[in-house]
């Protein structure tokens, strides 16, 4: 039998031999994701899939439970609230602006429906209903509109005081933080085509140097555009999927990609854990879409934080949340 200072000493041994060579090694030996944006302060998105890391926080459509999503206001709430990255979604005005909208219409999140000199420019969509679609508008007549909330049961208390952001004004916010605090910032924008467009912001903003001052990793339901983008620009890139991909097709995916995008269903199913650890085997970062406090799987969890608590176990290197503090809080 080993006395407790002997049982201490073989473990404090173990730790210095196993744990923390392991832990370093993959700290900072691992590669960070592909691109130009590669020289970071150490954190999960940089280092190898499945690090030891804590898992990051991307804010989806900023801190969208509690201000109108994809508003200035949201994303600065967001980064108070200790996100690691920002989500804006981007669509494309008629003078070719990249402006942070999630949706393909203004309807829900603005205020466009109630403004008579816009009556004329809608369109019927799929539903026969009036719809106002980004595209037919400039930047200076969608700067015009006022944001609202867009989900039912969340608070309408800050509708009408912002408007929609362009992509270079997000990009300039988080660099302002940046300034001001040290404390890194970046960015997962959601590419819904506009590629060409896209890449020509990103030289602009100086976000695919090899010395860019904010992290930018890409993301789309679109294999093509991500593809496209990453033609012209070394940047990590996360597929969104609404199934796993079969396993035999990982390495070939790898080539393309750095991460999977997993609805969050994916991760809480049996197999959640098995399927991680499968992408993560074959160089694919798994990010995991979308929690909320509010939106959460009652039946199977007690509460969101439960429920979010349960995919960081199964492994996840990042993941999506309307609720950057309790995501924050999650991964302290």
């Amino acid at each position: 039998m080993f006395s407790i200072a002997q049982t201490v000493a073989r473990a404090f041994a173990v730790w210095l031999l196993v744990v923390l060579p392991a832990f370093w090694a993959d700290a900072v030996s691992a590669q960070p994701a592909d691109g130009p944006n590669s020289e970071r302060p150490l954190s999960r998105l940089w280092a190898a899939p499945g690090s030891m890391l804590p898992a990051e926080v991307i804010a989806h459509r900023g801190s969208s439970m509690e201000r109108p999503e994809h508003t200035l206001a949201a994303y600065q709430l967001a980064i108070e609230q200790g996100a690691d990255y920002l989500e804006p979604d981007l669509r494309l005005t008629r003078d070719g602006i990249l402006i942070a909208l999630h949706d393909t219409t203004l309807n829900r999140t603005t205020d466009v429906a109630d403004r008579p000199e816009f009556a004329g420019r809608a369109r019927l969509d799929g539903r026969n209903q009036p719809a106002w679609y980004p595209e037919d508008f400039m930047l200076e007549e969608i700067k015009s509109l006022r944001t609202k909330q867009g989900t039912k049961g969340r608070s309408a208390e800050y509708d009408g005081r912002e408007s929609i952001p362009t992509f270079s004004e997000v990009v300039a916010l988080a660099r302002r933080y940046q300034e001001q605090t040290g404390r890194p910032v970046g960015l997962v924008p959601e590419l819904r085509g506009s590629i060409a467009e896209f890449v020509r912001e990103v030289r602009t903003l100086k976000l695919d140097q090899p010395d860019s001052d904010l992290k930018l990793y890409l993301q789309s339901f679109s294999l093509d555009d991500l593809q496209a983008a990453r033609a012209e620009l070394a940047l990590p890139a996360a597929w969104l999927v609404t199934k796993w991909p079969a396993a035999e097709t990982l390495p070939k995916l790898r080539k393309e990609i750095t991460g999977l995008g997993a609805n969050k269903q994916l991760i809480l199913a049996a197999d959640g854990a098995e399927q991680v650890a499968r992408a993560q085997a074959a160089g694919l970062q798994v990010i995991a879409w979308t929690f909320a406090d509010d939106n959460f799987d009652r039946q199977s969890f007690e509460s969101a934080a439960d429920e979010l608590r349960t995919a960081l176990n199964r492994g996840v290197d990042a993941f999506f949340t309307d609720s950057p503090a309790s995501g924050r809080n999650a991964v302290r």
